[in-house]
């Protein structure tokens, strides 16, 4: 009886530790949380001054300091620059252009495939208006792991 129970106890302690790995391996590569790219929004707002969408793949400091001098040129205080190590993370920038009572960019990572990497650029209000008349210029700024796939951004 009590060799029985030790035995059990043994399984038990095999499974729990085993566990982990099984889940792990039945990840879905698809899911925005865990694609194998990591995918991180680090500044959304309603300030970007151009009247048209804008796409931009920045891949060194240099391209990044101009965007954000860019950015910077019509606020105070600016938005701070953010670290990114360029050796193993890419940036995309998405301005959605002139909207009217939008501020925001809702910026998803929604499919990746063998060749290219899907972002997907909504606009959502942010305050409780839906009728507001106000003009914005959003836009949203992502950083993913460095890749040679190709990105593309899909407007709603």
């Amino acid at each position: 009886m009590l060799q029985d129970l030790k035995i059990r106890i043994k399984i038990l302690f095999v499974f729990c530790c085993l566990m982990p790995f099984a889940v792990n391996g039945q990840k879905d590569k698809n899911t925005n949380s865990e694609m194998n790219i990591g995918f991180v929004v680090i500044v959304q707002d309603s300030w970007f001054p151009t009247d048209k969408q804008k796409v931009q793949v920045i891949n060194s400091n240099k391209e990044l300091s101009q965007l954000i001098n860019q950015i910077n040129s019509t606020r105070k205080p600016g938005i701070q620059f953010p670290n990114i190590d360029f050796k193993k993370q890419t940036v995309v920038f998405v301005a959605m252009g002139k909207q009217v009572g939008y501020e925001i960019v809702d910026l998803v990572l929604t499919e990746e495939t063998n060749d290219k990497l899907y972002l997907t650029a909504d606009l959502k209000t942010a305050n409780e208006s839906e009728f507001s008349t106000t003009i914005h210029y959003p836009f949203s700024i992502c950083k993913i792991g460095k890749t040679s796939k190709k990105i593309e951004v899909i407007f709603k």
